[in-house]
């Protein structure tokens, strides 16, 4: 995968739910399997998906945004 179809999809994400941080979209070796990360080394939660088969698919699991409301009950 080139580096421009990287950041393509890296700015379809959105930043981390924990410490705002940029994310990282990531591709394997073999363009087998990608997954999104949070950049920021100091974020106290290691957030990461899975590796997923396409990157549509890890980006919309990493967008993925639980209700705060259903969080506070």
């Amino acid at each position: 995968m080139t580096k421009e179809k990287l950041k393509a999809y890296e700015e379809r994400l959105k930043p981390c739910p924990f410490c705002g941080t940029k994310a990282k979209f990531y591709a394997s070796a073999n363009g087998m399997g990608y997954n999104a990360s949070c950049r920021n080394t100091k974020c106290r939660i290691l957030v990461i998906t899975e590796s997923f088969d396409s990157p549509e698919e890890a980006i919309k699991v990493w967008n993925k945004r639980g209700k705060a409301d259903a969080i506070l009950q």
